[in-house]
């Protein structure tokens, strides 16, 4: 990570009317741009498929950006391409990103910046294509986003440059825990074919069946008809809310642009977790069906553990919580960052914990590690939480030599 040395981030805290390119429209009630590019801020309210309601901004954002992952033998040994990234809202500064990482107005540079480095590799699949899917992101603070993620092989010499270079799976693994490796960077490796897949046709019906047996309701509305959110001094939020919204002004070297102003999504953090067990020589996960607002159809399956701060935790989750304190059968536990790019130095906490005996939720299933394998890399129907926590499952029970 020798680029922290030639790479900056400043982000400095502005209030909206400073937030140059973006207003709040008095018409519509959302935060957007001027040009009406990128992204904006909208107010929803709606019932879950559990049956609570809600009230919270949510960001739409149409466009569909590219995670790309390029990975190489060298000298026998399996290598990636990253990318040593700053984003305005990352914690550390500098961190681990896939070689290419750019949405529609990067690669289009609608943003007046350079094209962003590598990206023509995977728009023009200069490789083997080893998965290519559309992902959903987090649906707690966007409605139905999803990007394409793509990796790819080549034998191709590409040479390493200032800002790229080839990092080993067991580098990555040893990086993990100091957070200085991106969020799409652990959801990406969760698709690399580490292990042979399964089927995941179970486990779409199984969500297909609970999605028509519980209503879920969406509609759009004004930022100022959501109760008990408002306008201080610098953002927008309410009392305990899971996340606000901040404004930033933002200047990064190395970047394809290398000043401008954007709204961030400020979180409090929460804990995602889960159990695994063998079963018969089968790695399983524990799961659950998770609802939140801004799921395109209402849920999608998560970890068997998912408390957001400033949201009620059931007592499975608080139980979890305390095994964690514990230490008890840990398999991991780590505090990481989210993608600096839309959140502002959030950061959850990760765990997984050695299933031993107890109780579990009525509604909570065990799913093959071959099932979960599928379904993450061939489908949409796993929340971007539980495809973190698979993905850093075999990053970091991957046998390697340093």
């Amino acid at each position: 990570m020798d680029a922290r040395r030639s790479l900056f981030v400043r982000a400095e805290e502005i209030a909206l009317p400073e937030c140059e390119g973006w207003y709040y429209d008095q018409q519509t009630g959302e935060i957007r741009t001027l040009r009406g590019n990128f992204f904006r801020i909208v107010g929803t309210k709606g019932t879950l498929c559990s049956g609570d309601s809600f009230e919270t901004p949510l960001v739409i954002q149409d466009e569909i950006g590219v995670l790309g992952l390029l990975a190489r033998k060298i000298d026998g040994a399996l290598h990636f391409l990253m990318q040593a990234k700053v984003e305005p809202g990352n914690e550390p500064t500098v961190q681990l990103s896939p070689t290419a990482q750019a949405t529609y107005s990067n690669y289009t540079r609608s943003h007046g910046g350079s094209a962003p480095p590598f990206a023509e590799y995977f728009l023009e699949e200069r490789g083997r294509v080893i998965v290519d899917s559309l992902k959903y992101e987090q649906c707690s603070r966007y409605i139905a986003k999803r990007n394409r993620n793509i990796i790819m092989t080549t034998d191709e010499d590409i040479p390493e440059t200032d800002t790229h270079f080839y990092v080993t799976p067991g580098k990555i693994a040893r990086l993990m825990p100091t957070g200085a490796v991106m969020m799409d960077t652990r959801t990406l490796l969760a698709m690399f074919p580490f292990r042979e897949q399964g089927s995941s046709g179970e486990l779409e019906t199984r969500l297909d069946d609970y999605i028509r047996s519980h209503p879920f309701e969406r509609r759009l509305c004004r930022l100022d008809e959501l109760d008990g959110w408002g306008f201080d001094g610098s953002g927008f939020s309410s009392d305990g809310a899971p996340f606000g919204i901040v404004f930033r002004q933002v200047e990064i070297a190395g970047s394809e642009v290398r000043h401008w102003c954007q709204p961030l999504l400020s979180g409090i953090g929460g804990v995602y977790g889960s159990y695994v067990r063998d079963n018969g020589g089968e790695t399983e996960f524990l799961c659950r069906i998770v609802s939140e607002p801004g799921c395109p159809s209402g849920a999608l399956i998560g970890p068997a553990v998912f408390c957001e701060k400033g949201l009620p935790c059931d007592r499975f989750g608080r139980e979890f919580s305390d095994a964690l304190e514990r230490r008890d059968n840990v398999v991991f536990d780590m505090t990481l960052s989210e993608e600096g790019g839309r959140f502002w130095r959030e950061k959850n906490r990760y765990a997984l914990v050695r299933y031993r005996s107890g109780q579990i939720p009525d509604d909570a299933f065990w799913v093959s590690d071959g099932e979960l394998a599928a379904a993450i890399a061939q489908s949409n129907v796993c929340d971007i939480q539980l495809r973190s926590l698979y993905g850093l499952y075999h990053l970091m029970n991957r046998e390697e030599s340093p």
